[in-house]
């Protein structure tokens, strides 16, 4: 699991007076409760694509949360996390989705940040704007057209 995510995994629990060490919960049932963030018990695409876009603003990239490549990563995602379709993740679907999202998602900020040290969306050394360079792919890659 990610630095991020377990310090953000170990801040949910503590909010919820749950000791790591103590909780008989498995990943999934763990990762479920972070993203039902209404608590309905169901899990859909927008708490899915605002788990995301939380995960960008404690990242050091806040301004990726609202970026608009950012769009098509969120449609992959949540592709790539409902496994069966139904339209909810599981909780054994919602197991699964943590290390595909870090891998996504870290994916799209190398492609985005790859010359942009201080997040401001334009390129360092060029003075471009960055815009994602690839296209997210079947499998959650950033891919890179010739």
């Amino acid at each position: 699991m990610a630095p991020g995510l377990r310090t953000a995994l170990a801040a949910a629990l503590a909010c919820l007076r749950i000791r790591a060490e103590d909780a008989e919960l498995s990943m999934g049932e763990v990762y479920h409760g972070m993203l039902d963030t209404d608590e309905d018990g169901r899990v859909n695409k927008p708490e899915l694509d605002h788990f995301v876009r939380e995960m960008l603003k404690m990242s050091g990239a806040p301004h990726l949360s609202r970026d608009p490549d950012l769009e098509p990563v969120l449609a992959e995602a949540w592709r790539m996390s409902d496994e069966d379709g139904d339209g909810d993740l599981s909780i054994k679907e919602a197991g699964n989705t943590n290390a595909e999202l870090n891998r996504i998602v870290g994916a799209y900020m190398a492609d985005k940040l790859r010359g942009d040290l201080d997040g401001d969306g334009i390129d360092d050394l060029t003075g471009d704007r960055l815009t994602m360079r690839g296209r997210v792919d079947a499998q959650g890659y950033i891919v890179h057209e010739s």
